[in-house]
């Protein structure tokens, strides 16, 4: 009876595949930041986290933004999207940084 017929632990393989952690094609990468109006680019640097979840001095990351790491500020002016604490608000307030950036500003 068993002939022609998968063993369960083969039929069930690839499902444990899924549940491993996906590695984020993101972190690592380097990017330009844009913003200022008319929109441009304002620095470069890393994406460090992607996470929603992930805590980043007074803020959360939540869905669509990344942690960038800034290593060239173009813009010192530039006004900061989205404040990680309450005494930076320019791009050049923080130089060289972590801050949170939106992904639809990113350039990837």
């Amino acid at each position: 009876m068993s002939q022609g017929r998968m063993p369960m632990a083969d039929v069930e393989s690839p499902r444990s595949s899924h549940a491993s952690p996906v590695v984020n094609e993101y972190i690592g990468k380097e990017c330009d930041l844009r913003g200022g109006w008319p929109l441009r680019v304002v620095a470069r640097g890393i994406v460090q986290d992607i996470d929603p979840n992930t805590e980043f001095g007074n803020r959360r990351l939540e869905e669509g933004k990344f942690k960038v790491y800034v290593n060239v500020v173009y813009d010192g002016g530039a006004i900061l999207p989205l404040p990680h604490d309450d005494w930076r608000s320019k791009l050049g307030e923080v130089a060289q940084g972590s801050v949170i950036w939106p992904k639809e500003l990113l350039m990837l």
